[in-house]
């Protein structure tokens, strides 16, 4: 992936100005990031694989995957419960239609 800015560069020589592509630093910098943490995320799919056991996680996130869980729940729940009651008073939508 090559993401690229256009950056106005002024030609000394000549007095005009080009117009270059360059990757903006910031892009460089996630791009970078993100090529490292795909790289170990696929080192440890491949150790797992090959047996090696996974490494124990620590209690407090299991708490909070486990709240995490519990809230996303509840609030799919809220929101079903809102498109249902949207599309029930349409007209022409009963409980009995599906």
């Amino acid at each position: 992936m090559n993401i690229q800015t256009q950056l106005p560069v002024t030609c000394s020589l000549l007095g005009n100005t080009e117009i270059q592509t360059q990757s903006h630093p910031t892009i460089r910098t996630f791009l970078n990031w993100l090529q490292q943490y795909e790289y170990q995320i696929q080192g440890r799919c491949i150790q797992l694989a090959v047996g090696r056991p996974a490494k124990e996680r620590r209690a407090e996130y299991v708490k909070i995957e486990k709240d995490m869980a519990q809230v996303k729940l509840k609030y799919g729940l809220r929101l079903d419960k809102c498109f249902a009651i949207y599309f029930l008073t349409l007209p022409g939508w009963t409980a009995s239609a599906h």
